[in-house]
């Protein structure tokens, strides 16, 4: 395994480590989850040797975590599935190493990556022995998704969700307006996400205009955010969206 490239800490580093952390503090004496945290990416000259083998180099603390950009989807009937790319890595604040993957032109998934493997993560349905997968749709109507009780609350929804709807924006010049006729509990997200939202009688009409970024269709980059290891600042990593690797 390489040896892990380190950097000094530096005060601004330190400074935003600090403020993660008074924002988590603030969240639990409100009696609310702690919020997930991306993890710290790389150095730039480990991200592109990494890159070069079709791996993405995070840090979870001192330990070291290879990611496939491109993941085979090996289970039940979506065996064949090539097109998992990676869109983000998150920890819980129970430890969970939580992936983002995008299957290609359809939906934003799950995984939990344990033992360095990473599983689809699926929720049981009630007095059934099915299960659900865990996505958030990527096509125009986006008030389809489904998310793991467990995994509610700590601010991972509405990232994944803010990632569809840039995609959405992205492809039509910024602008993007649907129907939303499933339950009410949806309009206050896209509310969140910066949508007027107006009910008539039989629906909302969810609406959002604004400047937009082409790098967010993810077909063809993928959207990482990270921690940067010289700042300790969050921000979006993009990479292209490489044929084979």
């Amino acid at each position: 395994m390489p040896a892990k490239t380190t950097v000094k800490r530096t005060p601004q580093y330190l400074i935003n480590l600090a403020k993660r952390k008074r924002r988590n503090k603030r969240r639990i004496e409100q009696g609310k989850k702690p919020l997930v945290q991306p993890l710290q990416i790389a150095l730039n000259a480990e991200r592109n040797s990494a890159l070069k083998k079709g791996i993405m180099v995070f840090f979870n603390g001192k330990k070291r975590i290879e990611l496939p950009m491109k993941l085979m989807l090996n289970e039940g009937k979506n065996i064949g599935i090539f097109n998992m790319l990676l869109q983000g890595v998150y920890k819980t604040a129970k430890g969970r190493i939580i992936t983002v993957r995008s299957e290609h032109s359809t939906d934003l998934m799950l995984f939990e990556v344990k033992n360095g493997k990473e599983t689809l993560i699926k929720s049981p349905i009630k007095k059934s022995n099915e299960d659900y997968d865990n996505f958030f749709a990527r096509g125009n109507d986006l008030a389809h998704m489904n998310i793991d009780n467990s995994l509610k609350g700590q601010g991972l929804g509405l990232k994944i969700l803010s990632k569809a709807e840039r995609e959405q924006r992205a492809k039509q010049k910024g602008k993007h307006k649907f129907r939303i006729f499933r339950k009410s509990q949806f309009p206050p997200l896209f509310k969140k996400l910066g949508y007027s939202v107006k009910k008539d009688l039989i629906a909302f009409t969810a609406e959002k205009k604004g400047r937009f970024q082409p790098k967010d269709n993810l077909n063809k980059f993928h959207r990482i955010e990270a921690i940067d290891p010289k700042t300790g600042k969050t921000k979006i990593f993009t990479f292209p969206v490489k044929p084979k690797f």
